[in-house]
């Protein structure tokens, strides 16, 4: 038992699942739940732009996911449409470019490994990276936290306070899209936003303060992950899926004992 508790894969998703619960109580404070979607989507191409180039696939998804943000976050500012619709756009954009770009390569088993992850044959440098990341997202919600709330709550307010809104904005979303592009590859594309949004969602059910939904979601997934890594060992189940079933099964739950108090 303990030996599946030191492995590779166990680390990395313990690793995610911190970056992961952080950034997810933002993502809930600022209603970004359909970027998480896109971005995972769109990672795709990032992908697919690896295998024409014969380059390393986690950089060419760091490389893409920063770009990915600036992009989305420049024409976000534009007037003429609103962020949702440009972030689904781009979206859109970026997976019919990856498919395209699948047909030319004829490589489908790669990109079969990103849509369902495949935790199994993550690297030492994908760990390290994934470890690197997830102490940058530490880090960034300590310095971060107060600012970002205030932008949420009241962004004239935030300009009293010389807060630079546009900075911590595009921050943000640089840290969230390098978080995605490293996490989708260990659950999948379809199971990304369950990472992101369902620890920080069960949280704030219990939580009387953002610090509280916070740490709450923290503590959470990462219980509910390894929990779930367990069980998805002894009964040969695919990680992702497990580890989003559990953490639907508890919101359900707490959605049902909130209503009947």
């Amino acid at each position: 038992m303990l030996e599946i508790f030191l492995t590779k894969p166990f680390l990395a998703l313990i690793l995610a699942s911190l970056a992961t619960s952080l950034l997810g109580t933002f993502v809930l404070w600022k209603k970004l739940f359909y970027f998480g979607d896109a971005m995972s989507h769109s990672i795709l191409f990032g992908a697919a732009l690896a295998m024409v180039f014969n380059g390393n696939q986690t950089l060419t998804l760091i490389i893409f996911a920063v770009i990915f943000a600036i992009i989305a976050n420049f024409l976000a500012q534009k007037r003429y449409a609103n962020k949702s619709m440009i972030i689904a756009i781009l979206s859109y954009f970026a997976i019919s470019c990856a498919f395209l770009l699948e047909d030319f390569t004829q490589k489908h088993d790669d990109f079969h490994k990103l849509i369902f992850g495949d935790i199994a044959e993550i690297t030492n440098q994908e760990v390290f990276i994934l470890a690197l990341i997830s102490g940058i997202s530490i880090i960034y919600c300590f310095f971060a936290f107060r600012k970002i709330l205030l932008i949420n709550l009241n962004e004239d307010l935030a300009k009293i306070q010389h807060i630079n809104i546009n900075y911590w904005n595009l921050s943000f979303l640089i840290l969230l899209s390098l978080v995605v592009a490293l996490t989708v590859q260990i659950v999948g594309i379809f199971l990304m936003t369950s990472l992101l949004i369902l620890p920080a969602a069960i949280a704030r059910s219990f939580s009387r303060s953002p610090q509280q939904m916070l740490i709450l979601s923290l503590i959470l997934a990462i219980l509910v992950s390894s929990s779930s890594f367990f069980v998805a060992n002894i009964y040969n189940l695919k990680i992702g899926a497990s580890l989003a079933l559990s953490f639907c099964v508890i919101f359900f739950i707490c959605q049902i004992f909130s209503k009947s108090k």
